[in-house]
């Protein structure tokens, strides 16, 4: 859980402070500012709730039967962000 911990945190940081600043000091053209960062918000909220799944299932872990992989693969079909993301990744 450290790593994606830490992952949504950076995230946060980016949405929380990174985001509102360039906007408001108009660092970018518009173009830019969607380009840049284009759907974060939305991989902020997919990788928030898969932190908090990833929490439940270490709180409730049963060696016999609690599986990190069953957490992820309940969880593809909130991963759809992640296709603009990466669309845009090398252009950003």
């Amino acid at each position: 859980c450290t790593t994606e911990l830490s992952y949504c945190k950076n995230l946060q940081q980016i949405v929380k402070y990174c985001m509102p600043m360039a906007q408001f000091q108009k660092v970018f053209k518009p173009e830019q500012y969607a380009q840049i960062f284009g759907n974060i918000q939305d991989v902020f909220s997919v990788n928030t709730n898969l932190l908090g799944k990833l929490y439940a299932a270490v709180a409730a872990w049963d060696d016999a039967t609690t599986l990190v992989g069953d957490v992820l693969l309940n969880s593809i079909n909130t991963f759809s962000p992640y296709s603009g993301y990466l669309a845009e990744y090398s252009s950003a």
